[in-house]
């Protein structure tokens, strides 16, 4: 599944844009594509992880798809929140 949300930044990655991820079953780990450098999501979208026991994991935009691919080829849960190499 691919969909595409509206965040430009690590301050978007909110809740209210990664609601969706919810409805994906079995889900192991989210990797989250900050930009180019590593950064810290928002505290209430790291409670929400939490929260509902999503495994996730912050890299650069660039680790995170390689990441991505590595788990898939592997053939595990993984979903991939990537932000635009500008974020």
């Amino acid at each position: 599944m691919v969909a595409f949300w509206e965040a430009a930044s690590v301050e978007d990655v909110t809740p209210e844009n990664i609601g969706f991820i919810e409805s994906i079953a079995d889900i192991e780990v989210v990797i989250v594509g900050t930009g180019k450098r590593t950064k810290m999501l928002p505290p209430e979208t790291i409670k929400w992880f939490r929260e509902r026991k999503i495994g996730f994991e912050m890299a650069p935009s660039s680790t995170a798809c390689a990441t991505f691919n590595f788990m898939c080829e592997e053939k595990r849960q993984v979903v991939a929140l990537i932000l635009p190499l500008t974020a």
